[in-house]
């Protein structure tokens, strides 16, 4: 019994081994552009992902600072939408001087409308990958594109996809992180965009929040101070009629280009509000004063 356990594990290893297989695809045409490379899912049948390694740990393999790569695909094609399909994709990738070029520029699910088992892989020409997979297959490349089982046509492409993250993980479905300790974002982070500008977060969209809270090191309460200079009226009035917005508040035009920073525009506008105040108060002491007056002249007129 020993020893038929024993075989039936050594055979479930042997037959592991056999599928996995390491294969070199050298895709041609010109290093500018990413041809379709079709692979097919070979674990469709076995209920289980296909994962694809595609590397090049030489840069200088082909010619001098021509490009390295270490990426895993794992996919999972619908298949006439059999649905729990996704492709996963972790890039990382060096491309600088002669082949100023991602090595990735896409990926497609083909098979929504067909029966097939396959996957393409945009790969940048002129560049030869050395590739692992969990199962045995031969990919074929195609230099005018791909014509699928339905005639679609899959072309070239002369970029990569903007979905295409060429430094880092790319993720089909979503993610949920559960854990309650601190989870950490080194660089910019965009949301409903790709393109920050610079911004630590950028959101496309609209912001849901029950607090928000901006730190700041100054604040308008320096209009209260005895020596601060406070604008006549009259100057406002002068400088409205010149310029159609306030003193300190930023122009339609300069909100249109820059946008608004908030922390900062809260304090212009508290300092408008204290502004204000003093105008308020200022204007209360004439009215009181002027009723002193006024009961002051009818108690003379009352006396005559």
């Amino acid at each position: 019994m020993k020893r038929f356990v024993i075989l039936l594990i050594s055979l479930y290893f042997s037959q592991t081994l056999l599928a996995q297989s390491s294969y070199t695809i050298t895709v041609g045409g010109t290093v500018d552009k990413y041809y379709p490379v079709v692979f097919n899912d070979l674990g469709w049948y076995d209920n289980i992902p296909t994962v694809v390694q595609i590397g090049r740990s030489n840069i200088n393999d082909g010619s001098p600072w021509w490009g390295s790569i270490i990426a895993t695909f794992k996919f999972h094609c619908t298949a006439w939408g059999h649905g729990s399909n996704f492709v996963d994709a972790d890039i990382h990738q060096t491309f600088t001087t002669q082949a100023n070029y991602a090595l990735v520029g896409g990926w497609e699910d083909p098979t929504y409308i067909n029966g097939y088992h396959e996957m393409i892989i945009w790969l940048r020409g002129n560049t030869t990958y050395y590739c692992h997979s969990n199962y045995a297959d031969a990919p074929a490349v195609y230099l005018s594109g791909y014509t699928d089982h339905n005639n679609n046509l899959h072309p070239v492409k002369a970029k990569p996809e903007d979905y295409v993250n060429t430094q880092g993980l790319t993720i089909q479905e979503n993610a949920y992180f559960n854990g309650t300790g601190i989870n950490y974002f080194g660089g910019n982070v965009g949301i409903g965009t790709r393109k920050t500008s610079g911004y630590q977060l950028a959101v496309n969209g609209t912001i849901g929040a029950r607090k928000l809270k901006i730190t700041t090191e100054t604040w308008a309460d320096y209009v209260f101070a005895k020596d601060y200079k406070l604008p006549s009226l009259q100057e406002v009035q002068n400088y409205i009629s010149k310029h159609q917005h306030l003193p300190d508040v930023p122009s339609a035009e300069e909100v249109v280009r820059n946008g608004v920073d908030v922390g900062e525009m809260n304090k212009v506008l508290l300092k408008k509000v204290e502004e204000l105040t003093l105008y308020l108060l200022q204007e209360h002491e004439t009215v009181v004063q002027l009723k002193q007056e006024l009961e002051k002249l009818k108690k003379e007129i009352k006396n005559k």
